[in-house]
C-alpha cells in the first residue's frame, strides 16, 4: 500500500508518514486509527504553516511511503534517521497527540502537538438537508459585560488570553492558523502583529492574512489570534452543509446576486457571471435578523475565500464578518461595519463631505505618537441617515495618507478606533508606496487601473488628485463635542449602556424601517465554539457595498450615494467617478 505527499487531498488507510523532496512527517501509531477527514485536516495544517513557494513545489513533488511497513522505504538519503524519528515517535507518543517533522537535507526535527477533529463540511443535493441553520441568540447570555471594556462585548481581549494561548492555534509544524504571527518590532507607532493563513486549492493558494493593532505585542497578538480565527471559519467553511441546486429549485426563500446593485459590465467581462436561477450552485443557510426566517444564499457572498466550483455570481469581502462571545454580540459588531463601509461608500461617490474635526486632548497621545515622526492627523465625522456615529481618520505622513474609519454607538469609541487604524496602518502604507513606486505613480496618473484590494489605499499617495487628500473634511475643523452634538444621535450611546441586545434590536428595527432588511449566517466552527467563541457574517444587500477593483464597484453605477446626498445635503452633487482609497 502506498501513501502520496500530504499535499494530496486524501491518504490510505492506516498510515502515518508523508513525504517531499525536503521534509518527511511523522505521526505517532496512534494515527494510524484516524479517520480520513482528521488525515485532510492534518494536510491542510500542515500546509497553512508553509511557505507559498515551497507548498507550490511540493504539490509537483511526490513521493511513495510503504505504510505496510514500520520501515520508511524508499526515502533515500536519511532513511535511516527517519527509521529512528518513527520509532522514537512511536515510544515517547502511544496516541496521536504529536507529530514530528525532520528536514531531509540538515536532519533538523520538529515537533508539534496535534489540535485534530473533522470539520464536518457536507457537501449535498437534497435541498432539505439544511432546513434549520443556526439562530442569533442573545449577546450576553450570562449577565453584563466585563468592566472596564467596550460596553457591547461580554469579555475583554486580555480574558480571552489563556483560552487562544493553549488552543494550539499557531505553531511552526502544523496548526489551525498557520505559523506563529510576527510581532512588528520595528513599527514606529504601535505594537501590531500579523500572520497568515494559506488557504490551498488543488494548484492555487489564497493568503488570507490577520493582525492585531494595540500598545503592546501581547494584546496585539491576541486580536491577531481572533481575526485568524475569523478569517479561517468567515473565508473558508469548515463544517455544515453546502447544497448544491438551481436557485428556482430551492424551496423558501432565496436572496441572489440580483437582491443587491448590480456589478458593472466589466465585472462580467472577467470572470463573473450573471445569476442563472436554472444553473445547479452552492448555497448555504442564513436568518433574516428581521423575522427569523431561513434564506438560502450563494456560498461566495458569505464565505469570501472559500474555491468556487461553478459560476462566480459575486465577490465576497470580509465586511460584515465579525466575531464575538456570542452570536449576538458578533452579529452587532457586522452590522455595526456594514453601516461603516455603506457611510464611507456613499459619502465617497455622493461626494458627502466629512464634518473636519479638531482632535483636541481628547486623542492627545495619538496624535502626540504621530506628531513625534512629523506626520499629521486628520479626523472627520461621516453624517449617516440613522444618526449613528461614524467617523474617518487619515495620518498624513507626507507620501501618502493612511486612512482609518470606524462607527460605535459610543462617539469617542468610534472616533479613537478609526485615528487607531490610521495610525497603525500608516508604517504600512509607506512600505507599499517605496515597495512598489512604478505601481503607485501609474495609479496616480490614472486611477481606474484600480485592480484589487491591495491598490486602493495607493491612491492616497501624494500628488495625486485632491479628492484623495480631502476624505476628513475641509475648511474650519470644530470641535468634537460641537460635531457629535449637530450630527450624531447621541440615544444610540445610551442605548449602549443597556447592551448588545439593545443596540442590534433597535438597529435591525431602524434599518428594516428604511426598507433594509438584514442577514446573517453563524459561521462558527467547532474548535472555535469550545473557545467560547462566535463568527457571524451579516449581510445588508439594501446597503452599499465596499467593493475592490474599479470595475467592480457596484456603488459607482448605482442611484445610491445620490439618494444619500440627497437626504443629508438637500440635493445631489456631482457623483465622483474615482475609486474610493479604503481596504
Amino acid at each position: 500500500m502506498t501513501v502520496h505527499g500530504i499535499w494530496e487531498a486524501e491518504s490510505a488507510a492506516g498510515s502515518r508518514a508523508w513525504l517531499t523532496s525536503a521534509t518527511a512527517l511523522v505521526a505517532a501509531a496512534g494515527f494510524a486509527g484516524a479517520d480520513a477527514g482528521m488525515r485532510a485536516e492534518l494536510r491542510a495544517q500542515w500546509l497553512r504553516t508553509r511557505p507559498v513557494h515551497q507548498g507550490e513545489a511540493a504539490m509537483h513533488d511526490t513521493e511513495a511511503v510503504d505504510a505496510g511497513s514500520t520501515a520508511l522505504v524508499g526515502v533515500g538519503a536519511g532513511r535511516a534517521q527517519l527509521e529512528a524519528l518513527q520509532a522514537f515517535a512511536d515510544a515517547v507518543d502511544a496516541g496521536a497527540a504529536h507529530v514530528w517533522e525532520v528536514d531531509r537535507v540538515s536532519a533538523h526535527v520538529r515537533r508539534a502537538r496535534l489540535r485534530l477533529g473533522s470539520d464536518g463540511l457536507v457537501v449535498s443535493h437534497d435541498p432539505g438537508a439544511d432546513a434549520d441553520p443556526p439562530r442569533i441568540g442573545s449577546a450576553a447570555p450570562d449577565g453584563a459585560p466585563a468592566p472596564g471594556g467596550d460596553p457591547l462585548r461580554a469579555r475583554r481581549l486580555d480574558e480571552l488570553a489563556g483560552p487562544l494561548e493553549s488552543a494550539g492555534l499557531v505553531n511552526g509544524l502544523a496548526a489551525r492558523l498557520g505559523g506563529e504571527p510576527n510581532p512588528e518590532i520595528g513599527w514606529p507607532t504601535l505594537a501590531p502583529a500579523s500572520g497568515s493563513s494559506p488557504a490551498w486549492n488543488g494548484s492555487l493558494v489564497r493568503r488570507l492574512t490577520w493582525s492585531g493593532h494595540a500598545e503592546s505585542f501581547r494584546t496585539s497578538r491576541i486580536a491577531a489570534l481572533v481575526e485568524g480565527i475569523e478569517r479561517l471559519v468567515g473565508g473558508l467553511q469548515l463544517e455544515g452543509t453546502v447544497t448544491v441546486a438551481p436557485g428556482a429549485g430551492l424551496p423558501g426563500r432565496v436572496l441572489t446576486p440580483d437582491d443587491f446593485d448590480a456589478y458593472p459590465e466589466a465585472f462580467f467581462r472577467h470572470g463573473g457571471s450573471r445569476y442563472d436561477p436554472a444553473e445547479p450552485h452552492e448555497w448555504v443557510r442564513a436568518r433574516s435578523l428581521v423575522t427569523g426566517e431561513p434564506v438560502w444564499v450563494p456560498r461566495e457572498l458569505v464565505h469570501y475565500g472559500a474555491p468556487v466550483a461553478r459560476s462566480r455570481w459575486g465577490l465576497g469581502t470580509s465586511s460584515g464578518c465579525a466575531t464575538g462571545s456570542t452570536t449576538g454580540e458578533a452579529a452587532l459588531f457586522g452590522l455595526l461595519e456594514l453601516i461603516e463601509r455603506d457611510a464611507f461608500v456613499n459619502s465617497w461617490y455622493g461626494r458627502v463631505p466629512a464634518i473636519p474635526i479638531d482632535p483636541g486632548a481628547r486623542f492627545a497621545p495619538l496624535r502626540r505618537r504621530v506628531g513625534l515622526l512629523g506626520w499629521k492627523p486628520e479626523l472627520g465625522l461621516l453624517r449617516t441617515p440613522l444618526g449613528l456615529p461614524v467617523f474617518v481618520a487619515c495620518v498624513d505622513t507626507g507620501a501618502i495618507r493612511s486612512i482609518g474609519a470606524a462607527c460605535h454607538p459610543v462617539p469617542a469609541v468610534a472616533a479613537e478606533r478609526a485615528l487607531a487604524e490610521a495610525v497603525s496602518y500608516a508604517p504600512d502604507r509607506e512600505q507599499a508606496i517605496r515597495a512598489e513606486p512604478e505601481r503607485a505613480a501609474a495609479l496616480l496618473a490614472d486611477p481606474a487601473l484600480v485592480h484589487g484590494i491591495d491598490d486602493h489605499p495607493l491612491l492616497a499617495a501624494a500628488g495625486g488628485p485632491a479628492d484623495y487628500a480631502e476624505l476628513a473634511g475641509t475648511g474650519r475643523a470644530v470641535a468634537f463635542e460641537e460635531a457629535v452634538r449637530a450630527h450624531v444621535d447621541e440615544s444610540w450611546g445610551a442605548d449602549a449602556v443597556s447592551g448588545a441586545d439593545a443596540v442590534r434590536a433597535r438597529l435591525v428595527g431602524a434599518l428594516a424601517a428604511r426598507g433594509v432588511e438584514t442577514f446573517a449566517r453563524v459561521q462558527t466552527a467547532a474548535f472555535e465554539r469550545e473557545l467560547g467563541l462566535e463568527t457571524v457574517a451579516v449581510i445588508a444587500p439594501g446597503l452599499s457595498q465596499l467593493d475592490f477593483g474599479w470595475g467592480n464597484q457596484r456603488a459607482a453605477a448605482s442611484t445610491a450615494p445620490a439618494r444619500f446626498a440627497r437626504e443629508l445635503l438637500g440635493f445631489e452633487p456631482e457623483p465622483r467617478r474615482l475609486p474610493h482609497p479604503f481596504s
